[in-house]
Parts: structure tokens; C-alpha cells; sequence
């Protein structure tokens, strides 16, 4: 019991000391050991004069910058020439890639392909009326000729049709680049204009350029390589892209406009040149091998026909060689009929050649004795008559078949020529081959 008591009130004294060292009471002395009125005025007095010293000495600073001292006057002309040398530089440095950009930003390159293209329209529209002529001309052949279509009708249609899509093709074409160039005029005429105003704003000469734009500028006089890339798409404006845009600043809303509109007529005018000629090339190729293709077929027509011309001649002579034969082979068997039939008159006949003559009726006396001539004779006269009907026939079907000949050769003659003048046309009006 006695232990239990002294460890209680060791508890409770223990707790008191922990007490007091939280509160610091009895531990330390206070920190104003005099009045606290006094203490508390000098202090005040102290942040107030602190007060004065720095709003003087604010003054002070202010009045040296601001005030009307006599280095002010020239503080103030180095620093605004420093900032006009310096916005002079800018705006040189911005007309400087202004002057690249519309270099860059030139129309001869399309003007050529313009050229190019308006000699090959030219060109397409002479072999579309070489075309309508060689259709015209082939009108003119004979009725035997035109009534059979054939490869050179199919394929003169044919190239009619592929130049009016081939021409088609490049009217679309041409139409296009005609307003790219309209495009690339008007960004030129409005990027001159925006050149001059900035050019204007620094009355600038050209020995403001410094002397590494101006060697760099000499190096931009690009030539055309199909080897290498374009070099005017690696044109940089690193200057104007990073510069802040704004109505006084060096690079003004019309110059970023100008810039970057002229960056994508140039890209586009690379491009659109490219595909042009590659179009151009594609198309003048393929109307090239259709002329030839239709030369080709027109040629071996009329190699066709002479060969048949040739055929026809050796026909024809044939034919008439056939004809004479048979006619004289008629006259032949008509003077073998008259042969038989015997003499005009009974006096002009020899008593040897008459029917009853003396030795056939002294060999008819005996019993049994018979001749067969008149028999012979009448079998003889049938046989020739009908000699001479089909050999009649046969002259009338050779004069006949030699007369379709003759039409035919004629009409084979005509058709060969007009071949060789259609020949001869595209040949001499030949503009794309």
C-alpha cells in the first residue's frame, strides 16, 4: 500500500514539471524587462524613419532616370538609336527573305509549260482535222468498197474518239494552270506592294543588305535539274517565322500573310509543273502511237489491195485468154455442123459424097446389107449442137465473170488511191510524230 501511494504522487509531481516546462513558466525571464508604452514608441519611431529612408531613396533613382539631368538627353538618343538600328536591321533582315520568297515565287517555269502545252493543243487540233479529212476522203470510194467495213474505217473512228478525250484531257489541264498563274501573279502583285511599304518604312539602299545575304542571294539563281531536288523548297523565312507579328512591328500582318501564302503557291507550282509535263509527255505519247497505229493499219490496206489489184490483172488476162479459146472452139464446132449438114446445094455435092451413091446401093443389093450413116450423121449433128449451146453458155458466163472483173479491178484502183492520198495527207500534216 505504501508503495502504491508513493508511486501516485510521484505520477502527479511528475505531471506538474511537465506542465510547467510547456508553459516556460519559471524557466526563462520575459523578453521586455521594461515598459512595454516605451519599449513599443521607439520601435515605431525606428519603421518609420526606415520608411522615409527608402521612399527617398526611390526618388532618388527615379529622379536620375526621369529627371532633367544633362546625360539624360543623351541616354535617350543612344537608346532610341539603338532601337532604330535595330528595327532597321530587322526589317532589312525580313526584305532580305521577302526578296527570296518572290524570286522564288516566279511564273517563268509555268509560262513554259504553258508554251509546251498550247503547242501540243496546237498540234492535237491539226490531227483532229488530218482525222476529219481522212474520214472525208475515205467517203469517196467506190460502192463495192464502202459497203465492207474494215479495220481502216474502225480505227480512223477510234482515233477520232481518243483525240477528242485526249484533247479534253488537256483543255482541263490547261484551263487549271491558267488560273494557278492568275493566282501567282496576284500573290506577286501584293507581295511587291508589301516589299515597297517595308522598303519604304527605312528608306532602304542596297548596301543595307548585309554582305552575306547579298552573297547568299547571288547563289539563288536556281537552274532546272531533273537529278536534284528543287532547291526552292528549301527556301528558309527562319527570321520572320520566329518574329512576333504586329502593325508596327518588322513583320507585319501582311507580310506573314504574303509569306505564307507564297509558300504554298511555290510548293504548289512545283507540283502542279511536274505533273503537267509528265501529262503532256503521257498524252502526246499516246496520240503519237495512235497515228502510228492508224499509218500502220492504212498501210497494209493498200498493200492488201494492190495485192488483190495485181490478182485481179492476172485474172483478167486469164479470163480473156479463156474467152478467145472458147470462142474460137464455138466457131469450131458451128463450122463442124455446117461440115455435116453437107453442102447449100445438091449440085455442088460429088456423087461420091451423096447417101445413095453407086457403090452403096450396088452393096445394099446384096440381102442384108445395111449402112448406119444417116444414123451417125444425125447422132453427130446432136452431139455438136449441144457443144456449141455449152459453149455459148460457158463464153456468156466468162464475158459475164470478166466484165465483174474489169468493175472490180476498177473499183480496187480507185479504192488504192484514195488509201495512198489519206496516206500521203497524214504523212505531209504528220505534227506529232
Amino acid at each position: 500500500m505504501d508503495l502504491s501511494k508513493y508511486n501516485t504522487k510521484d505520477r502527479a509531481q511528475t505531471a506538474a514539471v511537465r506542465t510547467r516546462l510547456t508553459k516556460n513558466q519559471g524557466l526563462m525571464p520575459p523578453l521586455i524587462v521594461g515598459h512595454n508604452n516605451w519599449y513599443n514608441s521607439t520601435t515605431k519611431n525606428l519603421t518609420l524613419n526606415r520608411a522615409h529612408r527608402d521612399t527617398a531613396r526611390h526618388h532618388v533613382c527615379k529622379g536620375r532616370l526621369e529627371g532633367h539631368l544633362p546625360v539624360t538627353k543623351d541616354m535617350i538618343i543612344t537608346e532610341t538609336n539603338k532601337m532604330i538600328h535595330g528595327y532597321n536591321r530587322d526589317v532589312n533582315r525580313v526584305v532580305y527573305e521577302m526578296d527570296l520568297i518572290y524570286d522564288g515565287l516566279n511564273p517563268i517555269v509555268l509560262k513554259r509549260m504553258q508554251g509546251k502545252l498550247e503547242l501540243a493543243l496546237a498540234n492535237l487540233r491539226k490531227e483532229i482535222k488530218i482525222n476529219s479529212d481522212s474520214l472525208r476522203v475515205r467517203t469517196g470510194r467506190p460502192v463495192r468498197e464502202s459497203k465492207h467495213q474494215g479495220d481502216c474505217d474502225r480505227v480512223l473512228v477510234e482515233e477520232a474518239k481518243s483525240l477528242r478525250e485526249i484533247k479534253k484531257c488537256l483543255d482541263h489541264a490547261h484551263t487549271r494552270l491558267i488560273d494557278l498563274v492568275r493566282r501567282v501573279n496576284v500573290c506577286r502583285r501584293d507581295g511587291a506592294r508589301v516589299v515597297k511599304e517595308r522598303k519604304s518604312a527605312i528608306g532602304l539602299s542596297p548596301q543595307a543588305v548585309p554582305r552575306e545575304f547579298r552573297i547568299m542571294r547571288s547563289k539563288t539563281s536556281i537552274s532546272g535539274s531533273r537529278e536534284q531536288q528543287n532547291p526552292l523548297l528549301f527556301i528558309t523565312t527562319d527570321f520572320i517565322d520566329k518574329s512576333t507579328v504586329g502593325p508596327t512591328n518588322p513583320v507585319t500582318p501582311a507580310v506573314n500573310h504574303f509569306v505564307t501564302h507564297a509558300r504554298v503557291l511555290i510548293k504548289e507550282s512545283i507540283r502542279h509543273a511536274a505533273q503537267l509535263d509528265d501529262l503532256i509527255s503521257e498524252q502526246v505519247v499516246l496520240a503519237q502511237t495512235i497515228h502510228m497505229k492508224v499509218n500502220a493499219t492504212i498501210t497494209r490496206r493498200l498493200a492488201e489491195t494492190e495485192n488483190l489489184v495485181n490478182k485481179i490483172e492476172l485474172a483478167n488476162a486469164h479470163q480473156k485468154q479463156t474467152i478467145r479459146t472458147t470462142d474460137r472452139y464455138r466457131d469450131h464446132v458451128m463450122k463442124s455442123k455446117t461440115i455435116t449438114l453437107g453442102a447449100e446445094c445438091t449440085t455442088d455435092m460429088l456423087s461420091c459424097e451423096n447417101l445413095d451413091r453407086p457403090l452403096v446401093r450396088n452393096y445394099k443389093n446384096h440381102y442384108g446389107n445395111r449402112t448406119n450413116e444417116i444414123h451417125l450423121l444425125v447422132n453427130a449433128g446432136k452431139g455438136l449442137d449441144l457443144q456449141r449451146s455449152l459453149a455459148e453458155e460457158q463464153l456468156f458466163k466468162l464475158t459475164r465473170g470478166r466484165s465483174m472483173l474489169v468493175g472490180d479491178l476498177g473499183d480496187k484502183k480507185r479504192a488504192s488511191s484514195i488509201d495512198a492520198t489519206i496516206l500521203r495527207l497524214r504523212k505531209r500534216e504528220a505534227t506529232l510524230v
